[in-house]
């Protein structure tokens, strides 16, 4: 400890700011306090709403048909796609809607709202990120 500060943890007891995410929390200014990470912002609040939006008038509707049919729901994956809720994790520099350089609260705060009308497209959602969090992470710009 310095400073009298205690390094934040995360629920597994791993400090915030180690592997994987230190350069970016280093990036923002250290160790965020506990009360940082958990806050969500204006921009986290308009990306959850959009989603809860979907989530209700598309996700909910139509989860039933999609899991008796066993096929992918490209219904649904259309209506993601034009709420513009894809990419809300990428910043806007490399393409995505993310107003700050890490966004992962957005991520998080759209699969939580898919999810609850849905657990398979909160899914569905998410691994869409898997690609793409690995190159934000530790990616350089040549890459």
């Amino acid at each position: 400890m310095r400073g009298g500060h205690k390094r934040a943890i995360n629920d597994l007891g791993t400090p915030l700011g180690g592997w994987p995410f230190g350069p970016l929390i280093r990036g923002l200014g250290g160790a965020l306090p506990w009360w940082a990470m958990t806050q969500l912002s204006d921009e986290n609040l308009h990306w959850q709403a959009k989603a809860r939006e979907v989530a209700e008038d598309v996700v909910r509707p139509l989860a039933a048909k999609y899991d008796v049919a066993q096929e992918y729901p490209w219904e649904i994956k259309d209506a993601i796609a034009e709420a513009g809720l894809f990419g809300v994790w990428i910043p806007e520099a490399y393409g995505g809607s993310g107003k700050h350089e890490w966004n992962i609260r957005n991520l998080v705060a759209v699969v939580e709202q898919l999810s609850r009308a849905c657990g398979g497209v909160g899914v569905l959602f998410a691994v869409n990120a898997l690609g793409s969090l690995p190159l934000i992470v530790g990616g350089t710009e040549e890459q």
